[in-house]
């Protein structure tokens, strides 16, 4: 028999609980809200050791108004970053933006003085076309490439289009492509079961091989389906019973976001990608999401990008070319900045971007004008 928690610890979980459904709620609705500041995510994250610190702000009506889920990670020697993926979240007004931002910044800095690391920076990668404000802090674009970043170019297909409008928005080579696969009788199945993540490992595992990808481990993609649930989903395009391509796909409000694939080097000529991004955006739009999400592309106008490749199958589905706020740097320490850029740092290539991948919220109050009240912050970390 295991031994009951104590009351306190119950009331505490159920706080946490609370909070992170509030603020997930809140991250699904807002303009810029991205999955990786979700509550999931952060599950995903912790299983590999990861902390973070939740900031939740509020007006003087308790009603949320902006705040970042704030990862913390380590490397070196007792050194370590904290990183604000698909975020800080800020109100549309830019004196409130300005007034929130402030705030995450205010709080961070007290934490950072009592990190039992060295911290070496913040960075930020905010999903929007633009920096809405200006602070104290200053933020630079970093003048290195790493490993801990996400794509700033990305290509989205609005989900609102009926089907045969979004067919006749798509390049004639992708159009013509998922009609060869479906005269070639390619067919889309979705199998999140244990067999379905194998095959998907199978066929992600041997791409890598070939383009020189980042591998993932089994655990790495079964957290994901664990801690999102439904909302992680395994597609495969198959013909006689071979799956030749997979795509995962996680749902995050109305936007869907592919973000791992793959597919085999053989019966290239079924056009099996095609079909099964075009299948995948059908079966999005009727669960009633708006946005399929492609998740990184090389920049425009850059042809000699090691992307341009794949960012030109993306474009084949028509969409939307989306350029997000470039990777921003705010150095606490710059001895220990220049450190974390000699031990994970390499020359920026000049064609783009490289890609990807338990606490609680808390809550503070904020004025309605600027001028009336400074926000403040609690929170705890894990």
């Amino acid at each position: 028999m295991t031994h009951p928690m104590p009351i306190g610890t119950i009331a505490a979980l159920q706080a946490a609980d609370e909070r992170w459904t509030e603020w997930d709620r809140f991250v699904t609705t807002h303009a810029h809200g991205g999955f990786m500041q979700g509550a999931a995510w952060i599950r995903c994250r912790a299983e590999d050791g990861y902390g973070h610190l939740a900031i939740m702000l509020r007006d003087e009506d308790r009603r949320l108004v902006g705040g970042a889920v704030v990862g913390r990670w380590a490397y070196g020697d007792n050194q370590a970053f904290y990183y604000v993926q698909e975020g800080p979240l800020l109100p549309a007004e830019p004196q409130w933006a300005g007034v929130v931002m402030e705030a995450i910044l205010s709080r961070l800095e007290r934490h950072r003085r009592d990190d039992p690391a060295l911290v070496s920076h913040l960075r930020i990668e905010p999903r929007r076309a633009g920096w809405p404000v200006s602070t104290g802090a200053r933020f630079e674009p970093p003048r290195h490439d790493d490993r801990f970043r996400e794509p700033r170019h990305t290509h989205c297909v609005d989900l609102r289009r009926a089907e045969h409008e979004r067919l006749r928005a798509m390049k004639p080579k992708g159009r013509y492509n998922v009609g060869v696969a479906r005269r070639h009788g390619v067919a889309i199945v979705e199998d999140n079961s244990e067999r379905g993540l194998d095959a998907f490992l199978a066929i992600r595992d041997d791409t890598a091989r070939r383009e020189d990808l980042k591998r993932r481990s089994r655990r790495y993609f079964a957290a994901m389906q664990r801690e999102f649930g439904p909302a992680a989903r395994l597609f495969f395009a198959e013909h006689g019973g071979r799956r030749l391509a997979c795509a995962l796909v996680i749902r995050f409000g109305e936007r869907a976001t592919y973000l791992y694939g793959g597919s085999l080097d053989e019966r290239r000529e079924l056009m099996a990608p095609c079909l099964l991004h075009h299948e995948i955006m059908n079966r999005m739009a009727a669960a009633g999401c708006t946005c399929y999400d492609l998740w990184g592309t090389a920049p425009p106008g850059q042809p000699g990008h090691r992307w341009a490749g794949l960012s030109a199958f993306k474009r084949r589905f028509g969409g939307t070319d989306v350029a997000h706020v470039p990777t921003l740097d705010h150095v606490y320490d710059r001895a220990a900045y220049d450190r974390f850029v000699d031990a994970e740092g390499k020359p920026v290539r000049g064609t783009g971007d490289p890609p990807a991948n338990d606490g609680a919220t808390e809550g503070d109050d904020l004025g309605r004008r600027p001028a009336q009240r400074r926000p403040s912050a609690d929170a705890w970390a894990s």
